[in-house]
């Protein structure tokens, strides 16, 4: 993945009834939780962005699981190619996403590589979600997509077009999260999960995609979107984010980035 960075096209959102479980949860699908750490199992989120739907070439079952979505075919193919090896191959479906990527596989032409990249993260949050388990205990009750957010996610949040620029704020010690870096002008809450921040020349969407327990600590992790969009000119990048917070005084935590 070139930097991690991807366009992110709009998407169509279909409820996939299976992806929800609803136990514990509110009228909205929404988990129940405060700033303590809950003991019983918590229900897991699935935000209903996430699904491949737009994307396919066929319609599909509103109550098939999210992880057949894996494997069936979109809606156009994509040749891809390596530095190592002139012969193109065609991706066609999630699979052959990930396994193009393990070898370093990238689209052939140029235009193609931001759709590309579209549905490949989308491939990768619903892989996530095939190992994600109800968490026992969460220390994120108060996670809450505000102003004061920024003060606890680390720099990879920065609103960064370039990997010039990233390097040189990942080495620099004196930033360590995401308000030293940039100043963040105001933030619109479009709902309970997306929100965007403002920043000198763009905006920033944050989503939360999925509350559950993804690495299997019986702890709840956040997978989260991040979306840049310069707010002149057609730049556009995303990245995924998987979070957690180990006590009730911790710090939240970048799991991994993608």
């Amino acid at each position: 993945m070139r930097n991690g960075y991807c366009f992110v096209a709009s998407v169509k959102v279909v409820w996939l009834v299976t992806a929800v479980h609803l136990a514990g949860c509110t009228t909205d699908g929404h988990t129940v939780l405060d700033n303590k750490p809950a003991t019983n199992p918590l229900a897991s989120f699935i935000n209903i962005e996430l699904t491949l739907a737009p994307y396919l070439a066929e319609m599909i079952d509103e109550k098939r699981a999210l992880a057949d979505q894996l494997s069936m075919t979109w809606g156009a193919g994509v040749s891809v190619v390596n530095t190592e090896s002139a012969k193109a191959t065609k991706v066609t479906n999630c699979q052959q996403f990930f396994s193009a990527e393990s070898k370093g596989m990238e689209p052939v032409n140029a235009f193609e590589f931001f759709p590309y990249r579209t549905i490949g993260l989308q491939c990768i949050a619903i892989s996530l979600l095939s190992t994600m388990n109800n968490a026992s205990k969460s220390y994120l009750g108060d996670f809450s997509l505000d102003l004061s957010l920024t003060k606890q996610l680390p720099t990879e949040f920065a609103f960064i077009i370039s990997s010039t620029e990233e390097k040189d704020i990942r080495e620099n010690s004196k930033l360590s999260r995401w308000s030293d870096v940039y100043n963040i002008e105001s933030v619109e809450s479009l709902n309970k999960e997306k929100a965007v921040y403002k920043v000198l020349g763009g905006d920033q969407e944050l989503t939360v995609l999925a509350r559950g327990d993804f690495n299997h600590d019986n702890i709840e992790d956040i997978l989260v979107r991040l979306t840049n969009t310069v707010t002149e000119g057609s730049y556009t990048s995303t990245r995924l984010f998987l979070l957690t917070k180990l006590g009730l005084e911790g710090e939240i935590r970048l799991l991994k980035a993608y």
